[in-house]
């Protein structure tokens, strides 16, 4: 039996998952109110106090919660150390305060991602770790966060001291990884981490403040990842690159397009001048550098000779996809073998969906170059469809990127593919379309798309009609 064939059955839920589920479901019954002192809230615990769930159990109990949109104060008052146990925490998106953080401190936490709690800080986030977790933390993530609350009116130049840093960020003596993307982390702040992190091997710091990355210089030796997607540099930080002998990944993407009306002589990081220093980075086997016009072929061939260990190559945004060398071309005396993100063939715009989920810039210009390739599929190609609805699912209210996802949708279940995609993949675009018309409810050319692939589609009369009629149903709720 074929990968692709394989792919066309649907795993039922786990009994534990199935378990969980009815747990989150029925919180109102398994569980009690118990006021808290000095306080108008109330927190929740199980009715039988002699429960106790594993750290596997408990972390995925945590993730139901989030998926569920369930997660809040009272119910992450659940998660005592008496009752549960977590070594990986998971929280994102949830309706959470810094004081519902607090019982955190009762675990011993090795791995935690936290995002999107709304005016919740990554000071917040930190302060609310025991001991233990402070000293024996390896991962931690808080992307999307912001390091304290700051009113409007003291603006950008007085973001973050030393001090705001000082008592957090470095107490975590054991990190490893660290991802401080999309925050308004500073040089300054980027000192507080070269220096107090003595453990640190992988570090993001993708859309930030910082304009330069000397403090770099005092981990060359131990850094392993480094990632700078759209960072304000310019040429100058190419010494300090030149150092981390250590780096087996490194990012240095940009957002081309939201790059206009930059101060290019400030920020210009040319970099081909980083590739023109073959000897440089000699353990480098992941190299980012989409969105970097102006790469001549001859530089990038030569870094390539120089750094046979490469296996990755993004080239998003860039003609540099296009060389023959990435199309596969016979002659090449390179290896061919490096998997590419770019435009120029099917495989380069699925790298890029996989890769750059949380782009819009990227997911935007892949779908539309991916409507032309899927129009001229003669098979269903259940991997990209799937490929499609996870893309789409971080971007729900880009009107253009839903737009350009659900035409590669209906190519790729036309008529005489309809019948071959499995009722699961179905039920899962059908969900992800009624979500879409419930955020874009006056845009007719979206409600038009739904009536249009329903007649299209070629199923079975029942999942024909049950689009349709969950179609008319959503229609009535959002009248033109």
């Amino acid at each position: 039996m074929s990968i692709r064939a394989t792919m066309t059955y649907d795993m039922p839920k786990s009994l534990q998952q199935c378990c969980l589920d009815f747990i989150c479901n029925n919180l109102d019954v398994l569980c009690q109110e118990i006021p808290l002192p000095r306080s108008i809230n109330v927190k929740l615990a199980f009715k039988n106090s002699d429960v106790f769930l594993t750290d596997a159990i408990s972390e995925e109990f945590l993730k139901t919660l989030c998926e569920k949109k369930k997660l809040n104060d009272e119910t992450l008052a659940l998660f005592d150390s008496n009752f549960m146990n977590l070594k990986r925490v998971y929280i994102k998106d949830a309706q959470l305060s810094a004081a519902g953080l607090m019982i955190l401190k009762t675990q011993q936490i090795v791995q935690l991602e936290v995002s999107g709690l709304g005016n919740v800080t990554v000071n917040d986030v930190i302060g609310s770790l025991g001991q233990w977790t402070l000293n024996n933390l390896k991962t931690l993530h808080v992307s999307n966060l912001k390091f304290i609350n700051i009113p409007n009116k003291m603006g950008v130049g007085s973001y973050l001291n030393t001090a705001d840093m000082d008592v957090n960020i470095g107490s975590l003596r054991s990190l490893k990884y660290l991802d401080v993307s999309n925050t308004e982390l500073n040089v300054c702040g980027l000192k507080i981490i070269a220096k107090q992190l003595p453990c640190l091997e992988v570090l993001n710091i993708s859309c930030t403040r910082i304009t330069e990355i000397s403090p770099l210089r005092i981990c060359r030796d131990r850094l392993k990842c480094l990632s700078m997607y759209h960072l304000k540099i310019d040429s100058d930080s190419i010494p300090v690159l030149t150092r981390l002998t250590g780096l087996v990944h490194l990012d240095v993407s940009y957002n081309t397009i939201s790059r206009i009306g930059i101060n290019k002589d400030r920020f210009r990081f040319k970099v081909s001048d980083l590739l023109s220093r073959t000897h440089c980075l000699p353990n480098l086997t992941s190299l980012d550098i989409s969105g970097n016009v102006g790469l001549k072929e001859p530089i990038l061939m030569q870094f390539l000779e120089s750094h046979s260990n490469i296996q990755f190559l993004g080239l998003a945004l860039t003609h540099a996809c296009r060389y023959p060398l990435f199309l596969g071309d016979k002659n090449s005396e390179l290896k061919t073998n490096i998997t590419v993100t770019g435009e120029a063939n099917e495989r380069q715009l699925l790298e890029c969906l996989r890769r750059y989920a949380n782009r819009q810039t990227y997911v935007k210009r892949a779908l539309f170059k991916l409507c032309a390739v899927t129009h001229k599929m003669t098979e269903p190609r259940e991997d990209i469809l799937k490929l499609l609805l996870l893309a789409t699912k971080q971007h729900p209210n880009h009107n253009r990127i839903q737009e350009f996802a659900l035409s590669c949708i209906l190519n790729l279940l036309k008529t005489e593919l309809g019948p071959n995609v499995h009722p699961s993949c179905l039920k899962d675009i059908v969900c992800h379309t009624l979500r879409t018309m419930a955020n874009f409810p006056r845009n007719r050319q979206v409600k038009n798309f739904v009536i249009r692939k329903a007649q299209k589609l070629g199923l079975k009369l029942y999942y024909t009609c049950r689009i349709i009629q969950l179609t008319q149903r959503h229609l009535s709720l959002f009248p033109s």
